[in-house]
């Protein structure tokens, strides 16, 4: 019986140490390249255009729609 209640203290400290490791590392994997709430969408698409993952009349088109 007491067996069963030290395994049951191992595996709760151990389930403890896990998730305080895997909330550490989401939030050093967040990367300032990901759009915040807070980024307008001006700005995301000035970031799109820098990557180059839209080309220059993409951006002026988009940029002319968000300034309607």
């Amino acid at each position: 019986m007491m067996f069963f209640f030290w395994l049951i203290i191992i595996a709760a400290v151990a389930l403890v140490v896990v998730l305080a490791l895997n909330s550490t590392k989401q939030r050093q994997d967040r990367s300032p390249n990901i759009p915040s709430e807070q980024q307008s969408a001006e700005e995301r698409v000035k970031e799109r255009y820098a990557k180059g993952e839209i080309d220059r009349a993409e951006y002026k088109q988009i940029m002319q729609d968000l300034k309607e």
